[in-house]
């Protein structure tokens, strides 16, 4: 099983937990994926607990108010966030708060993996990235949620070549980002 940290969903201005409309999560090794569905109306705050693993979350929401804070970078006031992404790495805080009207859902993966032995790709080194769109990401995140919802997707090293998957698709990211 892997070592990860994972997201705490709190109703805003208070420690009880939000209503949760789905809830499914399964690990693997050195990776774990979650796809949550929170009802609405609501106003929550969530914080990366125990940053050990990189974090990628796709984003399907649409907030009425809110603020994503990152180590390290401006705080994040955007209301459409449907099919964003954002990648913090191992060991960076990340945290804010959302209030929104309509449903909203998250599928998240954390890992560990590195692109490969040949590759000196590692993840956790890449600065954080919040907010962004990747097509190729979002398709492999959507493979993830694919295996949560239906169980017989999952087959043996799957979910772990997904995982490699991520981390070279990140690595991918870092080149196009140098590139002019």
């Amino acid at each position: 099983m892997a070592k990860v940290c994972h997201i705490e969903r709190t109703s805003r201005g208070s420690d009880d937990a939000i209503d949760l409309d789905a809830m499914k999560r399964k690990s693997w090794p050195g990776i774990a994926a979650e796809f949550v569905r929170v009802a609405s109306p609501a106003e929550f705050d969530f914080r990366l607990v125990n940053p050990a693993s990189n974090y990628l979350v796709l984003l399907n929401l649409r907030r009425v108010d809110g603020e994503t804070q990152v180590a390290g970078l401006p705080g994040m006031y955007k209301k459409d966030l449907r099919n964003k992404l954002s990648f913090i790495p191992s060991g960076c805080p990340a945290g804010g708060w959302s209030r929104i009207s309509k449903p909203a859902s998250f599928m998240a993966v954390y890992f560990n993996q590195t692109a490969s032995d040949n590759c000196h790709s590692d993840p956790s080194a890449l600065p954080p990235i919040v907010e962004f769109e990747d097509n190729m990401l979002r398709s492999t995140m959507l493979q993830f949620q694919a295996i949560l919802n239906d169980p017989s997707l999952d087959t043996p090293g799957y979910a772990e070549t997904l995982g490699v998957l991520l981390a070279f698709e990140m690595e991918r990211l870092k080149c196009q980002s140098k590139q002019p």
